[in-house]
């Protein structure tokens, strides 16, 4: 798969790169094309091999810039499919936090669905037996060590627990809890000083996996989850496809899915 990056200075004017809501953002207009909104900073335009267009776009969980850029992308695109990096017992849940105007709680995942109503929504994250499969096969190859057997379960399971409880809320008749949010202290900033301080974050994060070795647990459990993505973005049926992922994924999955 062909994927290309643009530099972000050359963004139409009404599509802002560099700001959490810019002019534009909430303003109706015709569907763009994936190669044009590819400027955006933090997305990826990958050309799938039967010619259909994949935009990746990478958020720091809850971050304003993040959901406004999420929002902004899926109302210039249009996309026919949504793929979220949710369990898909998870899914039903955000579609419901998606459905108050405008959603108040699911961060960009639920933003992504208010503003792409008629997609189709997928999971990019599958829950599955081929996660679990890789899983076992990843640990068994690089460390079989009983400390990072347990911590790769613990982890696993962590995230099957919290699934099968979105999935038990989504059911419920009364209004679901909404998930913990991560706050940044930007919330009330001018949209210029909320992308700033998400590329800030960015940074240092950034900075900081570079400068320490993450456990193994992790490691495992990244390069599979990550492996996963790839595959199942790149076996989405069915038109244009927006797929949101965590930023520190966004290169790692579209480096697999252009091998």
């Amino acid at each position: 798969m062909a994927s290309r990056t643009p530099p972000p200075t050359d963004a139409p004017d009404d599509v802002s790169p560099d700001t959490g809501t810019g002019p534009g953002a909430d303003r109706e207009s015709p569907p763009a094309t994936a190669s044009t909104v590819a400027d955006e900073r933090h997305c990826r335009h990958v050309v799938r091999p039967d010619g259909s267009d994949l935009l990746v776009v990478g958020v720091v969980h809850d971050h304003p810039a993040s959901v406004a850029r999420v929002r902004r992308i899926c109302r210039r695109v249009d996309p026919d499919t949504l793929a979220l990096e949710l369990p898909r017992a998870s899914l039903p849940l955000y579609r419901r936090f998606a459905a108050t105007d405008p959603p108040e709680t699911g961060g960009e995942m639920s933003a992504a669905i208010a503003a792409a109503p008629a997609a189709r929504l997928v999971s990019a994250d599958p829950l599955d037996s081929r996660l679990l499969f890789g899983l076992v096969r990843e640990t068994h190859r690089t460390d079989r060590s009983w400390e990072t057997v347990r911590a790769v379960a613990d982890r696993t399971l962590a995230v099957t627990r919290n699934a099968l409880g979105d999935r038990l809320a989504a059911l419920s008749p009364e209004p679901p809890d909404p998930p913990e949010a991560t706050t940044y202290g930007c919330e009330d900033a001018t949209p210029e000083a909320q992308a700033d301080h998400e590329a800030d974050h960015v940074s240092r994060c950034s900075l900081l996996a570079g400068a320490t070795v993450a456990p193994p647990a992790v490691r495992i459990t990244d390069a599979v989850r990550e492996r996963r993505m790839a595959r199942r973005l790149a076996a989405v049926d069915g038109g244009t496809v927006v797929a949101v992922v965590g930023w520190s994924h966004l290169d790692p999955v579209v480096g697999r899915l252009d091998a």
